[in-house]
C-alpha cells in the first residue's frame, strides 16, 4: 500500500530521508509481519529487513505495465497499461488507460512474457511495470501478484468479459482461465487526488454516485467521512479520494478525458488541517 515509500527530490535531502526511513522501518508492522511469516515458513529472506530498504532511482519515459494471470507456466496478460503520473507534485498515478496508446504494444507484451518465463512463474497473478524509451523496452519491476487500484479490476473486465478475482480462483483450483479480449471497447480509470493535510467532511452518496453513472461510466469512492491526508513528502501519502471508469468506442485517451471531468465533478469538502 506505498506504506513508507520516501520520495527524495536532490541530493541535500538524502542523509535525512534515510534517516526517517530507518526509524520508520524499526517500528513498521508490515515489516514485523513479514519477518513472522519468514519465520513461521522457514523462508530466508536474504537481508534484515528491519535495516536494510530498497533505493530506487526515477527512469524517464512512457509509463507502462502489463498484469495477468499465469497458469501451468502460459500466460494470460489483459493488455498494456499507461500510467498517468501526477505533474505537482510528481510520482503518484492519477490515472490509467486500456490499452496503452503511448506506444506499440506488442514488444511490451514480448518483454513481459520473457520475464514471466524468467522468473518461472506459475499460477499466479503478476504486475510487470516497464518504461519505453526512444523505441526501447526497460523493465522496472516484476510482482507476482496483480494490481491493487481502486477500479483496477473492473477496468479490466471491460476487455476479459471475466472478474479477475474469479479467475484467480480457477487458477487455484486448477482451472485455467477462459481467455477473452474484446477489442470494440477502450476504457481509462481516473483518480481524484489529495495532496494536502486535511480531513474529509463530506462525499457523494452512493445514491447519488448511482445517479451520476450512466452506460460507459462507474463511479467509486477511495475513502470515507473522517478519512485523515496528509501531504508529501509524509510517506504516508495515500492520495486517491475517488475514482471513475469510463469507456470509449475507439480510444482510451478519449475515455479517460470522459472519466477525468466525472470525477472532478463530484462534491467532495476537505478541511484543511
Amino acid at each position: 500500500m506505498s506504506r513508507l515509500v520516501t520520495l527524495v527530490c536532490s541530493e541535500a535531502d538524502i542523509d535525512s530521508a534515510v534517516a526517517r526511513v530507518r526509524a520508520a522501518i524499526a517500528k513498521s508492522l508490515d515489516v514485523a509481519r513479514l519477518a513472522s511469516f519468514a519465520q513461521t515458513g522457514k523462508v530466508e529472506l536474504g537481508c534484515d529487513p528491519a535495516r536494510q530498504f530498497l533505493v530506487e532511482s526515477f527512469m524517464a519515459g512512457d509509463m507502462v505495465e502489463t498484469d495477468g494471470l499465469v497458469g501451468g507456466g502460459k500466460p494470460f496478460t489483459f493488455g498494456v497499461t499507461e500510467q498517468i503520473q501526477s505533474i505537482d507534485p510528481p510520482f503518484f498515478i492519477e490515472g490509467y488507460l486500456f490499452p496503452a496508446e503511448c506506444t506499440d504494444n506488442a514488444p511490451i507484451e514480448a518483454v513481459s512474457d520473457a520475464m514471466l518465463e524468467a522468473v518461472d512463474l506459475h499460477y499466479s497473478g503478476f504486475s510487470i511495470e516497464m518504461r519505453v524509451r526512444n523505441g526501447e523496452v526497460c523493465l522496472m519491476e516484476v510482482n507476482g501478484r496483480l494490481g491493487w487500484d481502486e477500479g483496477f479490476g473492473e477496468m479490466f473486465s471491460v476487455r476479459t468479459h471475466r472478474e479477475r478475482i474469479a479467475q484467480t480462483l480457477q487458477l487455484a483450483l486448477g482451472i485455467e482461465p477462459e481467455p477473452v479480449n474484446d477489442k470494440s471497447r477502450f476504457t481509462a480509470l481516473a483518480f481524484r487526488s489529495c495532496y494536502e493535510d486535511g480531513i474529509i467532511e463530506e462525499l457523494p452518496t452512493r445514491e447519488e454516485l448511482a445517479r451520476l453513472e450512466r452506460d460507459g461510466l462507474s463511479l467509486g469512492l477511495a475513502t470515507h467521512k473522517g478519512a485523515h491526508f496528509v501531504a508529501p513528502p509524509n510517506p504516508e501519502v495515500y492520495p486517491h479520494m475517488a475514482w471513475a471508469l469510463a469507456t470509449h468506442p475507439a480510444s482510451s485517451h478519449a475515455a479517460y478525458e470522459i472519466a477525468r471531468q466525472a470525477v472532478e465533478g463530484l462534491n467532495i469538502s476537505l478541511r484543511r488541517t
